[in-house]
């Protein structure tokens, strides 16, 4: 239910709810489709992502509305911006070797974390970044936050480089 403590000691909402026997996924990603490209074939992890970033997207609203959507100009959800960050960091919504992703200055995974920071990850919130697509994005969500390094939005979730934010948003 809204309002529980999750193992990581983030809020979460229920991402679902029974109705009779079907079970109906909460769908509120205002838009989140905007940044794919038509054909590209989604990877077998990507719904798992979807949900997620579905299920925790609300705590990151506020800072996903510093930025817009390049291509309509709406300010971005958490749960848009938390997709943008997979996308844009290992092309986790479309390619199969998302896990797998090594950057060159060593970040690897879903949301392509840092050996540091995912060492924080795991010793603050219990959440490791790498062993799951759902713990990826949970690991982005308190990364987002400032939880990881001190530095909330996109800003902080890559400090080295001043334009990040255009190259994930755009």
């Amino acid at each position: 239910a809204a309002g529980e403590r999750g193992d990581s000691g983030l809020e979460v909402a229920a991402p679902r709810r029974v109705v009779g026997r079907r079970v109906q996924v909460r769908r509120d990603v205002e838009d989140a489709g905007w940044f794919q490209v038509r054909g590209w074939r989604m990877s077998s992890d990507a719904s798992r992502i979807r949900a997620a970033a579905d299920r925790y997207g609300h705590l990151v609203d506020h800072i996903a509305g510093r930025y817009t959507n390049p291509v309509t100009g709406k300010r971005l959800s958490g749960a848009a911006l938390l997709l943008k960050v997979a996308q844009g960091e290992s092309s986790a919504l479309t390619s199969d070797k998302a896990r797998s992703a090594v950057s060159p200055a060593g970040a690897r995974g879903w949301m392509q974390f840092m050996p540091s920071s995912r060492a924080v990850a795991i010793q603050k919130y219990g959440v490791d970044p790498w062993r799951t697509p759902e713990e990826a994005v949970r690991a982005a969500t308190l990364h987002l936050r400032g939880k990881i390094n001190g530095q909330t939005g996109l800003e902080g979730y890559n400090p080295g480089s001043s334009t990040y934010p255009s190259y994930i948003l755009g």
